[in-house]
């Protein structure tokens, strides 16, 4: 059976939301307010970063990106510090990815959501044990294994889930566990508020984001900055 497809009858399951997807179905998403004690902002410099990719032993010679690097390093650090969880669950860090560049084809001006969500998973015991270089190298597996066909699959599995159950099916649709995982993303710095559709610049714009359990890296001189925003205590 080709990837993107499956049959029509059956439902749309939150394992193959998570499998095609990268995403996790489950209870409607809830709007959580953050207070400043929730939010942490530091910053990493180019050296701090340059140190941790010589320490990696890379493995088969792997080739990790800095936003591998990042990404594993704000894995292991917030989410055993935000997860209270009984026993050795898995535990999840999901990073956006634009597929306009993996896609043959696609129009690179595209000016929607072209994301498709890369997922990966440890043990929590593991996570605190296992150094940021192994934690990279699963991220790097996850990001790597989105291919046009992946992207394919997503969409046809996001519609089917649409057609089956309707459009408030979507709202229990969440960008990462939400309970045992983060989502970590370079947040865009496109100038939204200078885009002009023909009727001049917008006055205000709103863009979606799940804030909660999230760490956004932007760029800054000399390094990255870092807002990380701990999930609700009753999810944690």
């Amino acid at each position: 059976m080709p990837a993107d497809s499956r049959p029509r009858a059956e439902g749309v399951s939150p394992e193959e939301v998570l499998e095609r997807c990268g995403l996790f179905y489950g209870q409607p998403r809830r709007s959580e307010s953050v207070a400043p004690e929730d939010a942490e902002r530091f910053f990493l410099a180019e050296q701090e970063l340059a140190e941790l990719s010589r320490s990696i032993d890379r493995p088969h010679g792997a080739r990790l990106t800095d936003n591998d690097l990042i990404t594993a390093f704000l894995w292991k650090k917030y989410l055993p510090a935000w997860i209270d969880a009984a026993g050795d669950p898995a535990v999840f860090v999901t990073c956006p990815v634009d597929f306009r560049r993996i896609v043959p084809g696609f129009p690179r001006t595209y000016f929607g959501c072209a994301l498709r969500f890369a997922t990966a998973s440890i043990r929590l015991s593991e996570l605190a044990l296992q150094p940021v270089g192994e934690l990279a190298i699963l991220v790097r597996s996850a990001v790597s294994g989105i291919t046009a066909a992946s992207v394919a699959a997503s969409l046809r599995t996001l519609e089917d889930l649409r057609v089956q159950e309707g459009l408030a099916a979507l709202e229990r649709v969440h960008l990462r566990h939400p309970c045992r995982g983060m989502i970590v993303t370079n947040l865009t710095r496109m100038p939204i508020g200078d885009i002009d559709f023909g009727s001049g610049p917008p006055s205000d714009f709103l863009a979606y984001a799940e804030v909660r359990g999230s760490a956004a890296v932007f760029p800054a001189e000399g390094g990255v900055e870092i807002l990380a925003v701990r999930p609700p205590p009753q999810q944690a």
